[in-house]
């Protein structure tokens, strides 16, 4: 059966509605979405946050590859830790500036009650902060809009910092589109803080999914890494 133009755009560049649906469609999407809300809760501990990359790009991956419907399996975990740690190393060799963001927290122990309080450098080291810190700020939220870039690399190609750039830089147009509906989605994974704060593990990771998903529609143009 030949799908209709319509139906292949819905398909190709599905609805805000339509990502946040679509794990609902897999049988299994209950215990599926609580591992992936428990490993993003524990994140922080580094190889669940790994664990949780790399089923994304598998989503991703999915999702390029035409399937309807449905979650990726999590196992097998090698797969899953090889593509997380492959998506976690571009967005260290990517955002590591975003760390600037920090600069007050780092500058403010040494010069408030620190050994270089009162110090002549103390004034500059707390100017410097104060500057650097909207620049982290900022490159931080291109690091986040850069994440589906970086989500179809890893579901197709190269991660290197210059093929990442050269794929926004081809698909300006289809991330300024998709741009709009991964703001909803991650401003939806707010929603969680109402269930005792624990719950936005949950909404986030069921966010991430629908970012994961929505990542696919750059994958209709391929640059070569």
């Amino acid at each position: 059966m030949t799908m209709g133009p319509d139906a292949e755009s819905d398909r190709l560049r599905p609805s805000l509605r339509g990502l946040l649906t679509f794990p609902f469609a897999d049988p299994g999407w209950a215990a599926k979405a609580t591992v992936g809300g428990l490993l993003t809760l524990g994140a922080p501990l580094v190889v669940p946050g790994l664990l949780v990359l790399g089923y994304l790009v598998e989503v991703t991956r999915l999702a390029v590859r035409g399937s309807a419907a449905g979650l990726p399996k999590w196992r097998p975990l090698g797969a899953r830790l090889r593509d997380g740690w492959r998506l976690g190393l571009a967005g260290a060799a990517l955002g590591w500036p975003s760390l600037l963001a920090l600069s007050t927290l780092a500058v403010g122990p040494l010069i408030f009650g620190g050994p270089l309080e009162g110090s002549p450098v103390a004034g500059l080291l707390a100017s410097a902060a104060l500057m650097l810190q909207p620049l982290g700020l900022l490159w931080f939220l291109l690091l986040v809009l850069l994440g589906p870039v970086l989500l179809i690399q890893a579901a197709t190609g190269s991660v290197s910092p210059l093929a990442v750039l050269r794929r926004a830089r081809a698909e300006v147009g289809p991330l300024v589109r998709l741009w709009l509906r991964q703001a909803a989605l991650l401003g939806l994974a707010g929603s969680g803080v109402l269930v005792a704060g624990v719950g936005l593990a949950f909404t986030l990771f069921w966010a991430l999914l629908g970012v994961a998903r929505l990542s696919a529609e750059l994958g209709r143009l391929p640059v070569e890494g």
